[in-house]
């Protein structure tokens, strides 16, 4: 039987980093937003990341984040094992735009900390997802596809943020005619994948 939307529950997630190697480049911020199906917030995770070394001027310039607002902050080793709990504490489907750069950093940083806990749920890239809905739309980074379906955004890159604004597009986007109603029907728009770490809980 096919898994109904309406029935499940979903993770918008982000991450801001140092840069786009996750080998040589750190996460400075976690963000995410569970929610139901009918847009219901269940609960949010937001936190700074201290990495321990300069943030670029040029990744300072997307997302506004400075060296001096990490200082003091806890480190990826404090950190992840929240934002783990966090997205494995119930069943979901967790959605990220791009995703496989939050998940090439996610499992470098499982690897590195050698953190347990690793979330099992499937993961839909929404780029693929709004291709499929908006397909006369010729560029779909986040901010373009929000405001294209006049969805009110800041123009900081920052993780909750971002997270926020995507949930929206995802209502958005499985709403519109016609509707996406079942796990299945997504899974058709978008492959799923799940997160592949050298440190799967044991």
């Amino acid at each position: 039987m096919p898994s109904p939307l309406a029935n499940l529950e979903f993770i918008t997630f982000d991450l801001e980093t140092t840069g786009f190697s996750a080998q040589s480049c750190e996460i400075i911020e976690f963000g995410a937003v569970r929610f139901a199906a009918d847009g219901t917030e269940i609960g949010r995770f937001q936190q700074l990341v201290d990495p321990g070394c300069e943030v670029p001027y040029r990744a300072s310039q997307v997302n506004g984040i400075t060296t001096d607002m990490l200082c003091g902050q806890p480190t990826l080793e404090e950190v992840l094992p929240e934002f783990l709990s966090f997205l494995a504490s119930r069943p979901a489907v967790m959605l990220a735009h791009n995703a496989a750069f939050d998940i090439r950093f996610l499992d470098a940083g499982i690897a590195r900390t050698q953190c347990r806990g690793v979330p099992k749920h499937p993961i839909v890239d929404t780029v693929p997802l709004s291709r499929a809905r908006l397909p006369g739309l010729r560029n779909h980074k986040l901010a373009d596809v929000g405001a294209h379906l006049k969805i009110g955004s800041s123009t900081a890159h920052r993780a909750l943020a971002d997270s926020l604004l995507l949930k929206s597009v995802f209502l958005r986007l499985t709403s519109r005619s016609p509707a996406v109603l079942s796990l299945d029907e997504l899974f058709q728009l978008s492959s799923p994948f799940r997160l592949e770490t050298r440190c799967l809980e044991q």
